[in-house]
């Protein structure tokens, strides 16, 4: 995948994304026991902007980024799997370098540039054709429908950024055409597991913790709608109500 992006003064930009991913994997639909699957993808980008100020000054800033993300699942049979998945980001621009293994994603949605993290650690129990069960840490990842899929809840590893969800997920084919998601998420009191923002916090109390997620989905791009969805985030106890009046 290419992306060219570019727009005229007051600032000029220019991105080159490139991502290359390979796939070494058992291609059946039901896997058979004791096989491993890998995955790598790299993502490096190119970055150059060039600002001119109302005064007439320049700026300009240019970056080399990568992320690169290493997976493997191992099927204990054909209805259990593990899988784990190693993350990190490199830029030109970073400070130092650093493995993390935490209980929270970044403040900004992601963790910064100059990081290793597992990503994935999960274990998935298919228990029927209709209903599969995941816990540990994972990518409760629910995209618009798009050539660059966007996301209005839940949108992980867009661009260069690293992020997880960590708890239970359920995901139940409740008719041939909808899928029903719960989703279970464990919070640190220094941040979400899932990237929520401010003014959500988690350090208030035990049960501010934990929080919920409900999605029933129907995609079918051969019909007039190519995606219909309802979400529904449940956050007890998260919102400070302190107010300051000035």
């Amino acid at each position: 995948m290419i992306i060219f992006w570019l727009r005229v003064s007051p600032i000029t930009a220019f991105l080159i994304l490139l991502q290359f991913q390979s796939v070494f994997a058992f291609q059946a639909s039901d896997p058979p026991p004791e096989s491993v699957e890998y995955r790598i993808d790299l993502r490096p980008v190119y970055s150059y902007v060039n600002t001119t100020e109302r005064d007439g000054a320049q700026h300009t800033d240019h970056s080399m980024n990568l992320r690169a993300r290493f997976g493997i699942s191992y099927h204990v049979s054909n209805k259990l799997t593990f899988r784990g998945r190693a993350a990190m980001r490199l830029s030109n621009n970073q400070d130092d370098f650093r493995f993390l293994l935490d209980d929270h994603t970044g403040g900004g949605g992601s963790y910064p540039a100059g990081t290793a993290t597992f990503d994935e650690f999960l274990l998935s129990w298919q228990v029927n054709p209709e209903l599969k069960l995941t816990a540990g840490r994972f990518q409760g990842r629910f995209p618009l429908t798009g050539f660059i899929p966007k996301g209005v809840d839940r949108y992980y590893g867009a661009n260069l950024s690293i992020s997880h969800t960590d708890g239970l997920w359920m995901e139940w084919d409740v008719s041939e055409r909808w899928r029903l998601h719960l989703i279970g998420s464990h919070n640190s009191p220094s941040g979400s597991s899932h990237a929520a923002r401010s003014p959500l916090r988690f350090d208030e109390s035990a049960a501010a913790r934990f929080t919920g997620f409900a999605n029933i989905q129907h995609r079918n791009t051969q019909d007039r709608w190519a995606q219909r969805e309802l979400s529904l985030s449940v956050t007890p106890k998260n919102i400070n109500n302190k107010l300051v009046f000035v």
